[in-house]
């Protein structure tokens, strides 16, 4: 029976590597290894910061103009508007990526099309998880036009009459058109 626990005490010694090599790794002493001093990392965070905060500044605020696909609504005015992109975590949490550009699969591309180009979204059919779309551009050629699909998750939030938060979904809507607030200086 002793006999029996030294033997089954050595092969998980074996299989767990107590009585392995050492490896390159355990060779290093823990006085050899150089650590990054606490100033640099500070410095990295503190970039990673400002950069969100700056984009944050130079955000334009844009309205949108909601036509629902419900007909008895009369259309009605977002303020600040943005999509929202879900993100989930591995860990089990959800949240939210905001941006002012809108991503659209068109045949092979994805095109990214900011805020400030667009002049009016049509939304369509949703088939599976993508939402058809047709993107009308600003500029010199009011009738260029981009057809494509998004993601059918993706939400349009913002800010309804004074400040109460409206969230839409797109696949919930009709069609939304975009003009830059001009009243509204950047965050």
């Amino acid at each position: 029976m002793a006999e029996r626990r030294m033997l089954l005490a050595a092969a998980i010694a074996v299989l767990l590597g107590c009585g392995s090599e050492p490896t390159h790794a355990d060779d290093q002493k823990p006085d050899e290894k150089q650590p990054v001093p606490a100033e640099k990392k500070d410095e990295k965070a503190g970039d990673k910061k400002d950069d969100k905060a700056a984009e944050k500044k130079e955000r334009r605020k844009f309205k949108a103009h909601i036509t629902d696909r419900i007909a008895d609504v009369q259309p009605y005015d977002i303020d600040d508007a943005e999509i929202q992109i879900p993100v989930t975590s591995l860990f089990g949490g959800a949240s939210f990526e905001n941006k002012v550009v809108l991503n659209v699969k068109s045949g092979a591309a994805e095109i990214e099309i900011p805020f400030e180009q667009i002049r009016k979204v049509e939304c369509n059919d949703v088939k599976e998880d993508r939402l058809d779309v047709v993107v009308h551009l600003k500029g010199q050629n009011e009738s260029e036009s981009i057809k494509g699909t998004v993601k059918s998750n993706l939400i349009l939030h913002g800010k309804f009459r004074t400040n109460l938060d409206a969230t839409l979904k797109l696949r919930e809507i009709k069609a939304f058109e975009l003009t830059e607030d001009v009243k509204a200086p950047p965050k």
